[in-house]
């Protein structure tokens, strides 16, 4: 998602690729027309199919009732009343990938991007 073009603190590189600004081509869509960077707001890690089927399993419990994840990496934090079921049907690797996932899904990091890296991302980053 993009929303600002060289907006007055716009540095003079790409955040991915780091070409100097003198280096980039123009972006040639209407909306970007001349502009070198894009100021763009991204989730820190790209949709995942696998571990959104396994949050959409999570039952959430009350935390009086829900059976915490013992596992020092969880600290606790991910609680679910149906975790034994969880770890039966997915196994220990894949519900930490999508504890990892569910975190990091939720932050959104600033990026100011050249046309080619713009155009990778939002490849990547698309459902």
């Amino acid at each position: 998602m993009a929303t600002q073009y060289n907006p007055d603190d716009t540095p003079v590189r790409c955040s991915k690729c780091s070409r100097h600004v003198s280096e980039l081509q123009p972006f040639e869509e209407p909306e970007f027309k001349g502009v070198k960077l894009v100021k763009t707001f991204r989730v820190l890690v790209p949709y995942n199919e696998l571990s959104e089927a396994i949050l959409r399993d999570v039952k959430y419990a009350e935390p009086k009732t829900a059976i915490p994840y013992s596992d020092t990496a969880y600290k606790g934090l991910w609680r679910a009343s149906n975790f034994i079921e969880l770890e039966q049907k997915y196994g220990r690797a894949l519900l930490h990938q999508a504890y990892v996932y569910d975190l990091m899904a939720d932050s959104i990091v600033t990026y100011h991007e050249c046309r080619d890296c713009f155009a990778k991302s939002s490849k990547q980053f698309s459902k």
